[in-house]
C-alpha cells in the first residue's frame, strides 16, 4: 500500500511537471496579439508582429519545393526555412536574423541527412515577392552565400498556416 501511494504521488508530480513545461503553445495567439512597445522621448510606438509565408516550386513537374515562414518583430527576424527536393534529402530548419529596409539577413540552422549545419542566407522583399541571393559552391562541396550573386531565386507569397 505504501509503495502504491509513492507511485501515485510520483505519477502526479511528473504529470504536473510535464504540463508545466509544455504550457499552451499556439501561433494563432501570437500572430495578431504579440506586440513590442518602444518609447522614444515622449512618444510610445507599438510594433506588432508580422508573419509572412512564401513558397517556391521547382522541377519539370513542380515536384521540388522550398517553404519560408518569416516572423518580423521590429527589426528581428525568426522563422522556418524548408528545402524539400523530390526524392532527395531535405534541409529543414529555422532562420534567425535582422531586417534592414527590404533586406533580410539570416542564419539558417538546418538538419540534412541527420547532420546539423548553418548557412548564411540573404533575402530581399520586393513587389510582394521574396527573393533570395544564390549560394556558391566551394571546392570541398560546401555551399556558402555568394554576396555578388543577384537575387534571382523567387518565392511567391502563400497563406500562412493557422494553428488552433
Amino acid at each position: 500500500m505504501k509503495r502504491q501511494n509513492i507511485n501515485l504521488a510520483l505519477i502526479a508530480f511528473l504529470t504536473f511537471f510535464i504540463i508545466g513545461c509544455l504550457g499552451e503553445r499556439s501561433l494563432k495567439d501570437n500572430d495578431t496579439d504579440s506586440t513590442e512597445t518602444l518609447t522614444e522621448g515622449d512618444v510610445t510606438t507599438t510594433i506588432p508582429d508580422e508573419a509572412m509565408c512564401f513558397l517556391r516550386t521547382d522541377g519539370t513537374k513542380h515536384q521540388d519545393s522550398t517553404y519560408v515562414y518569416i516572423r518580423l518583430k521590429g527589426d528581428s527576424v525568426s522563422g522556418i526555412h524548408h528545402w524539400v527536393p523530390d526524392l532527395k534529402d531535405a534541409r529543414r530548419g529555422v532562420i534567425t536574423g535582422i531586417k534592414k529596409g527590404d533586406t533580410i539577413d539570416v542564419v539558417w540552422n538546418y538538419t540534412q541527412e541527420g547532420m546539423t549545419d548553418t548557412l548564411h542566407t540573404v533575402f530581399l522583399l520586393e513587389d510582394g515577392l521574396l527573393k533570395q541571393q544564390a549560394y556558391a559552391v566551394q571546392e570541398d562541396g560546401r555551399q556558402v552565400l555568394d554576396p555578388n550573386a543577384p537575387f534571382d531565386i523567387i518565392y511567391n507569397p502563400t497563406d500562412c498556416p493557422k494553428f488552433e
